[in-house]
């Protein structure tokens, strides 16, 4: 059976005012769900690169710390339309560096966003994957004295 393969970019956007610290879930147009911000790769650029430029072309998000020591990777086979597909998920932590206020979103591909708390963005999150990754987030940002 032949295999493709499915590359995907997201992004966990948090933000520290004063004693709160929020994370950034959206909800894609293709779908009803809210997560991180998410782009498929299509091209040859670094998934970072990709990541970045995604994110400020659909929510001109563009004054971000980059953690680069928390980088999560994921991977898992699955059929469509009788077709197997590898999908290969990256996951990267952004802190941005000024107000939540200025978000403009793309509409055509984000039909909305929302500034959350850890335990209201675990409420929402469809996956459990995604509540654990916010979870390991979180605990690895007060490990590096980022919260």
């Amino acid at each position: 059976m032949m295999m493709k393969t499915k590359k995907t970019a997201w992004v966990i956007v948090f933000s520290k005012i004063n004693d709160w610290t929020k994370f950034l879930l959206v909800q894609q147009r293709e779908n009803e769900f809210r997560s991180f911000p998410k782009w498929r790769i299509e091209q040859n650029e670094s998934v970072r690169d990709w990541a970045l430029r995604e994110l400020k072309e659909e929510t001109w998000i563009e004054n971000v710390f980059i953690v680069d020591n928390i980088v999560y990777s994921n991977s898992f086979d699955v059929e469509i339309d009788g077709i197997m597909v590898r999908k290969e998920m990256t996951f990267f932590v952004w802190k941005l560096n000024n107000d939540t206020s200025n978000i403009i979103i793309q509409e055509e591909e984000i039909k909305d966003y929302k500034w959350c708390s850890l335990e209201e963005a675990k409420k929402i999150l469809s996956f459990d994957d995604l509540k654990n990754i916010i979870d390991m987030t979180y605990n690895r940002l007060q490990e590096y004295n980022l919260l």
